[in-house]
């Protein structure tokens, strides 16, 4: 008898997403595949503390595991000044995010 059907278990590529408020530098994200993804990407939302139009939010990430990865959260501003998203003087952002095995 063959089983047709198609289940998370049986495909080769693995895909989770999620959406993680209040994320700051050095965070960790939990995507719980089982194992180390290929690709991960990151898309920042702009919250209030920003001025639509005036800054960039960079994100990366980091330290990625068979069950989690880092991000590192950046805003250039004033003609290309980094600070670090770490609560002061950028507040906390939401993120969307997509694993792929």
């Amino acid at each position: 008898m063959v089983d047709g059907a198609v289940t998370y278990a049986k495909m080769n590529i693995k895909i989770r997403y999620g959406h993680a408020n209040d994320v700051i530098n050095g965070d960790t994200i939990n995507h719980n595949l089982g194992a180390t993804p290929s690709s991960i990407i990151v898309t920042p939302r702009y919250n209030s503390s920003l001025s639509a139009g005036n800054e960039i939010i960079i994100a990366n990430v980091y330290d990625v595991t068979s069950s989690s990865f880092k991000i590192a959260l950046y805003i250039c501003s004033n003609g290309g000044t980094v600070t670090k998203v770490d609560g002061s003087p950028f507040g906390e952002e939401d993120i969307d995010w997509i694993a792929i095995l």
